[in-house]
């Protein structure tokens, strides 16, 4: 929301000719919603884990549903990625794009440029003794695994036939969309 690609407040529609709402059959809190559909629709998009194009299809796909903002340097940075990502999958297969930019990620995100980044960074680490917060660590580690033995235990779920029907998740008109699900 932060980042100006999405309007406030958050528009939403259940298809694409209906008209733009600020209401959601499933709650409140857009913000929310909107984020649990972004992250089903990776994990069901093929390379969702590992391959840009498959976020740049997703985001596109979801634009039919919900009312996103994309500024044209960022077209050219996604067309830019794509066509590296595009080129290093013909040479390695199993080319993640994420997994390659991640140091450079870690370095930008813990070498902030502004001196509010910087003081949002210290204060997130460190305490106001400058020690460092391992308790922080520890809660995001807990949070993890706590989130991947809830993943575990719906699938055995599913498995076992016990597991909520859900309906597909609506689909745009989109050419690529189209193209991916071929």
């Amino acid at each position: 929301v932060d980042t100006g690609f999405i309007g406030t407040p958050i528009e939403w529609r259940a298809k694409e000719a209906d008209p733009w709402q600020s209401t959601h059959p499933n709650g409140d809190d857009l913000t929310q919603i909107m984020a649990k559909e972004l992250k089903e629709r990776m994990e069901a998009c093929p390379g969702g884990g590992s391959r840009f194009g498959a976020l740049s299809v997703v985001l596109s796909d979801m634009g039919f549903f919900w009312q996103m903002y994309t500024p044209p340097y960022i077209i050219l940075l996604i067309r830019t990625f794509l066509t590296l990502e595009g080129i290093a999958g013909q040479v390695d297969p199993n080319f993640n794009i994420y997994e390659v930019a991640l140091p450079w990620a870690v370095q930008r995100a813990l070498s902030p440029s502004t001196s509010s980044a910087r003081k949002t960074l210290r204060s997130s680490l460190l305490t106001d003794g400058n020690t460092f917060q391992w308790e922080r660590v520890e809660e995001l580690i807990e949070q993890q695994q706590a989130e991947e033995a809830e993943k575990k235990q719906e699938a055995r779920k599913a498995a076992k036939g016990g597991a909520e029907i859900k309906g597909p998740l609506p689909e745009a008109a989109s050419s690529r969309a189209r193209l991916l699900a071929q």
